[in-house]
């Protein structure tokens, strides 16, 4: 049976809106015909935060830029972060073990959450090709970097958490390559797994759709063209973005050979994120034929939003598309 979720956070942003009241929470879940959360930890999950009965589902730190961290390559990440201390500041550490030894905490941490599910990105993508799209990595150099360290960090797990990958439009998985998707199930060791299918991530990777109505077609075109590894999508991010014209301006901006930004802009990277990554409701009823396709175990309404008011009009707008109610 499905569950229908919504992303939360252990930041103290989003846990205020409901006063750190767990009746608050059961309230608003109850409210929206809702069956708990999917948890994102900036700081260590604590029964008292959030209860362990809501959390359903775990989504994974994601680096976005970190296959020469992984490779050890400090000449291409000085490049980058300017300095050893902000590399070491910005990993945490200065060598791989120490990111295999924090997911392997976090898969810990998310364990006494009691969650059935973790959610994990696969991809990479370096800042000013953020903006320009001139990748150093190919889809294949990411998913091969990415299964080395999914391998690492299962290694010896006995778990019950089910692992889902969840597409992105930068480098690694998009979704739009069944070599890459069976690479992917064949190579990952780890045998409980399967995909977090993001529907925002996925139109992303397409800046000419301009219509909710046309992000429904190219969605279910590529679910299509998966064949049979479909049947590996176990969730759904329920979420829209029309950002295609902004892109395709930024791309035109940022083309020429001068164009630089590096992580000390964080405002200015942080405003472009979230202006292609828009996380409104999905309000075409054609996402409906998607759900339907796929059966998710879990449909996750994943939304950015400013106030606990905002967050409410979003859900009741999504859930009258998918419910015919308020």
């Amino acid at each position: 049976m499905m569950q229908r979720l919504v992303n939360i956070s252990t930041f103290s942003g989003d846990l205020d809106r409901f006063e750190q009241n767990r009746e608050n929470m059961e309230i608003f879940l109850n409210k929206h015909s809702l069956d708990g959360f999917e948890l994102l930890q900036y700081e260590p999950w604590e029964s008292h935060m959030i209860p362990g009965t809501m959390i359903k589902g775990v989504h994974m730190r994601y680096y976005p830029t970190w296959i020469d961290f992984w490779k050890g390559n400090k000449k291409k990440l000085l490049k980058q972060f300017k300095s050893e201390e902000n590399i070491r500041i910005h990993y945490g550490g200065e060598n791989r073990d120490h990111m295999v030894s924090y997911y392997k905490k976090e898969i810990e941490n998310a364990e006494k959450t009691g969650a059935q599910y973790l959610v994990f990105h696969v991809s990479h993508v370096e800042v000013e090709h953020c903006f320009n799209h001139k990748f150093t990595y190919t889809d294949m150099d990411v998913v091969e970097c990415t299964i080395e360290l999914l391998n690492e960090i299962f290694h010896g797990y006995e778990g019950r958490l089910t692992l889902l990958l969840e597409n992105l439009w930068w480098p690694g998985l998009t979704l739009k390559d069944t070599k890459i998707v069976e690479k992917l199930m064949s190579e990952i060791k780890y045998s409980n797994k399967g995909f977090m299918l993001d529907t925002a991530h996925l139109m992303n990777t397409n800046p000419y759709l301009q219509t909710e109505e046309e992000g429904v077609a190219y969605i279910l075109k590529t679910i299509e063209n998966l064949g049979p590894f479909k049947d590996y999508i176990q969730g759904i991010h329920l979420n829209s973005s029309l950002s295609g014209s902004y892109v395709l301006d930024q791309l035109q901006k940022s083309s020429h050979d001068n164009f630089s930004i590096d992580y000390s802009d964080f405002e200015k990277i942080f405003y472009h994120i979230c202006n292609i990554d828009q996380h409104k409701p999905f309000l075409n009823v054609g996402i409906n034929k998607v759900i339907d396709i796929i059966k998710p175990k879990y449909l996750v309404y994943e939304f950015i939003t400013r106030s606990l008011e905002e967050m409410n009009r979003y859900i009741s707008q999504q859930n009258e598309v998918l419910l015919g109610n308020a």
